[in-house]
């Protein structure tokens, strides 16, 4: 059944790395933007799934998250679980439906290989991620800005990542560190300083369904790149694509 359901992956996705694939064990801290990579790495032949959210879906989420209108009011973690199943009924998830604390980041991490870290942005996004490094894992943090995918990949809790650790608590804050921090340039399409006062007057960021998407591809090939010690861009670089820009 796993060679048939994937095997328009042939050429591009050799015998060896779909092994490979197959038998890496993917975590997803939060499951909003994460329902959709988790879906595409399932696409792709993911099996060894973990998904840990507290949150219910919303009408708002169906935008650009992996939901449809039956699952509003569900627990994410358990929709995305039931959606997953419904792509590779063969697919091994483990489901945790209840906010992370921080007592369970290292049960969270123990067993799986990489961490697609989506959390709120605070203390425990840090200890999820400085955990993950501590134990030899690789934390990817995805990001969605306008039409601009940019994806953070960490393999080393440096000093800089200890002094953000102490000091951000919010998503502006998260937002205005990573400018600062990281080789993250804007598209001039967006006023930075508009979308964040917009987004306090709002209280809520602006997100496309589109970059969703680009975004779960860029996360999904940079994991096989790295399952296959290919080369990536690691904190402070980052990789990134955005379509507006693209001719």
């Amino acid at each position: 059944m796993y060679e048939e359901q994937f095997s328009r992956n042939w050429y591009f996705i050799d015998e060896n790395l779909q092994k490979l694939v197959k038998r890496t064990n993917l975590l997803f801290a939060g499951c909003g933007l994460n329902s959709r990579i988790a879906e595409l790495a399932v696409r792709t032949g993911f099996e060894r799934i973990t998904i840990w959210d507290g949150d219910e879906v919303e009408l708002s989420n169906l935008n650009r998250q992996s939901f449809t209108r039956s699952d509003i009011g569900m627990n994410k973690a358990r929709a995305t679980g039931r959606y997953l199943k419904s792509i590779n009924e063969d697919v091994y998830i483990d489901v945790h439906d209840s906010n992370i604390t921080f007592e369970d980041v290292g049960s969270l991490i123990k067993d799986n290989d990489f961490i697609v870290n989506t959390v709120d942005f605070g203390k425990l996004f840090f200890m999820i991620t400085r955990k993950a490094l501590e134990e030899s894992k690789v934390a990817i943090l995805p990001l969605n800005v306008g039409f601009g995918s940019f994806v953070i990949v960490f393999n080393e809790y440096n000093k800089i990542l200890a002094e953000a650790e102490k000091t951000i608590e919010d998503d502006t804050q998260m937002f205005l560190w990573l400018q600062k921090n990281l080789s993250l340039e804007l598209p001039n399409y967006i006023n930075v300083e508009k979308l964040l006062n917009d987004r306090l007057r709002k209280g809520f960021d602006p997100q496309l369904g589109v970059t969703a998407s680009q975004t779960a591809s860029l996360v999904v090939v940079l994991i096989m790149k790295l399952i296959q010690n290919e080369e990536v861009n690691f904190f402070p670089q980052v990789n990134s694509i955005d379509m507006k820009l693209i001719k």
